[in-house]
């Protein structure tokens, strides 16, 4: 009885969502499509709690989360600063700030093993992604104007093992501690475009960096679990990781040339003498070696961060 009454109350739910929806036909289309949804998660074995808790699970979420870069974010800003530095003096005036990735989102799907009420064992995959499309322009009304335009990419695919302990709060809800080592396989490309419209001066000049990598790290987090029915459930979870993929490799083109520089990716600093300050540069091949530079080590790319992931988990068998 109780899966039909809750049934009976889905469908009065949807007619009063096409009341509200009115004369919208996309719209009230859209809304009896989610709703309907939910309505044949929630009608399989409604109202029945998951008993056999030795189980296989199919878990599907979205994910949003934070992400530091690191050296090449610290080479953009800098590449900015330096041209701040050395076009203020003319009285150039900057339009706004170049912007870097600081967040990415993607999909995750992870097959689940379900030990007992408490315990439980994943293996997690997923893309994630995100790119940009920015640029800053110094304009001065004698002298012409600069514009620094790039378009920066970034992309790691994770394999983690997880483990997960759940505590029950009544016979529908369960909060849950998750984590384990992963894996991570990452990409990035910056395509940088220099447009110098200065008088004496003009100009185009294209840089494309690519690099790769892979890393290892941990990611932990705590979740809420509601069942909707005996093989469906919904799961929101927050957490972080903390991951360092060093040792990048790639390649660079320069104003769109065939092949470039290729092989190990290096990150340093050197005395730009123009601003009289030390900024960043990169150098795809060689070790580079000079005294004038300093901080010379391998880069990097840092994908530690937190993020929130909201899904649902379907039960696929038992054991």
């Amino acid at each position: 009885m109780e899966g039909i009454e809750i049934s009976k109350y889905w469908q009065k739910f949807i007619l009063k969502i096409n009341c509200l929806l009115g004369r919208n036909n996309m719209y009230k289309r859209v809304g009896v499509f989610l709703v309907g949804l939910v309505w044949v998660f929630c009608s399989i074995n409604i109202g029945t709690p998951e008993e056999d808790y030795r189980s296989f699970h199919l878990r599907i979420s979205g994910v949003y989360g934070s992400v530091p870069i690191g050296d090449f974010n610290t080479f953009l800003k800098d590449t900015e600063f330096h041209y701040d530095r050395l076009l203020a003096p003319y009285g150039f005036i900057k339009d706004k700030n170049l912007e870097v990735i600081g967040y990415v989102w993607g999909l995750n799907a992870e097959f689940m093993m379900r030990f007992s009420k408490h315990f439980g064992l994943g293996v997690k995959t997923g893309y994630i992604q995100q790119s940009l499309s920015t640029s800053v322009s110094w304009q001065s009304d004698e002298l012409g104007v600069f514009t620094l335009s790039t378009e920066p990419q970034i992309y790691f695919v994770p394999l983690i093992l997880k483990g997960y302990g759940y505590l029950p709060l009544n016979s529908r809800m369960s909060v849950y501690v998750m984590g384990g080592p992963g894996f991570y396989l990452v990409s990035s490309s910056y395509d940088f475009k220099e447009d110098s419209q200065i008088t004496g001066n003009e100009g185009v000049h294209n840089t494309y960096l690519y690099s790769e990598g892979m890393g290892y790290g941990l990611e932990g987090g705590v979740g809420l679990e509601i069942i909707l029915s005996s093989s469906t459930s919904f799961f929101i979870e927050g957490g972080g990781r903390h991951v360092n993929v060093n040792k990048l490799t790639g390649r660079m083109r320069l104003d769109g040339r065939v092949g470039g520089s290729t092989g190990d990716i290096w990150y340093f600093e050197y005395f730009d003498e123009n601003i009289s300050e030390y900024i960043s540069g990169i150098r795809y091949g060689e070790k580079p070696e000079s005294e004038s530079l300093r901080n010379i080590r391998r880069m990097g790319i840092d994908l530690s961060g937190y993020y929130l992931a909201v899904g649902f988990w379907f039960r696929i068998g038992i054991w």
